[in-house]
């Protein structure tokens, strides 16, 4: 009978996410994360912190083609978007 011994070597799997970061205005009451080519809502919710982190797909680290916006809820102050966002690639293994 023949005895096979094979060293097994168990590494954590590579996971790369794309992370927005966003700090808001004071007078900010909702954030709002979005694609501006299929124009899908990854994120919108009231804000609690106004610096807050956000994960959206991985292919926006690779392009321009998110839009971030800012919303009053009262009605006081204009909405304020900003377009051509590009996330930041974050190794989640190294946090």
């Amino acid at each position: 009978m023949i005895n096979v011994l094979t060293n097994v070597m168990l590494l954590a799997e590579f996971s790369m996410r794309a992370v927005v970061d966003v700090d808001a205005d004071v007078n900010a009451e909702r954030v709002i994360i979005m694609s501006r080519l299929s124009g899908e809502v990854y994120h919108m919710f009231k804000l609690t912190d106004k610096v807050r982190s956000f994960i959206v797909p991985y292919h926006h680290t690779l392009n321009s083609t998110l839009m971030v916006g800012i919303v009053d809820d009262d009605g006081e102050y204009n909405c304020s978007f900003l377009d051509g966002v590009i996330a930041e690639s974050v190794n989640v293994n190294a946090l």
